[in-house]
């Protein structure tokens, strides 16, 4: 075969200490190699965070809450179970759905939305100058 050592312990493979020293020069010359070539984002990387840093913040969360108003078809086919429900409203996910039976000709649509606060503590990533930083971790800030 091309290639293959037929030297070594018996003429029928490589030697081993000869592959493995290859591998090794191999893997040195690369890690060296690619330090030179790395070593500029490397640095880069570095002082973009350290000048970032994980603050517990309290922030005030505004989520909609959808409500929904019940309609019927307003004729003289409404049953007596969806009747009374006509003009109802309840949050998007709460009380009944349509159909509530069989040929039930009525629908959920959307009646109002209502925003609501509330406050929470989460873990954000913050910018800061590296004079900040320094401040922050000597305590004297």
């Amino acid at each position: 075969m091309i290639g293959y050592d037929t030297g070594g312990p018996g003429g029928g493979g490589p030697d081993i200490n000869a592959v493995r020293d290859a591998w090794e020069n191999t893997v040195d010359t690369l890690r060296d190699r690619v330090d030179d070539v790395l070593e500029p984002i490397m640095e880069l990387v570095e002082r973009v965070t350290g000048a970032f840093r994980w603050v517990l913040e309290t922030i005030e969360l505004v989520e909609p809450i959808v409500y929904q108003r019940w309609v019927t078809a307003a004729d003289e086919h409404v049953c007596p179970e969806c009747g009374p429900l006509h003009g109802h409203v309840w949050e998007a996910d709460a009380g009944p759905m349509p159909p509530v039976h069989v040929n039930c000709r009525c629908q959920r649509v959307v009646d109002h939305t209502e925003w609501r606060t509330r406050i929470t503590t989460e873990w954000r990533l913050n910018w800061t100058t590296t004079s900040t930083w320094e401040w922050t971790i000597t305590g004297w800030a």
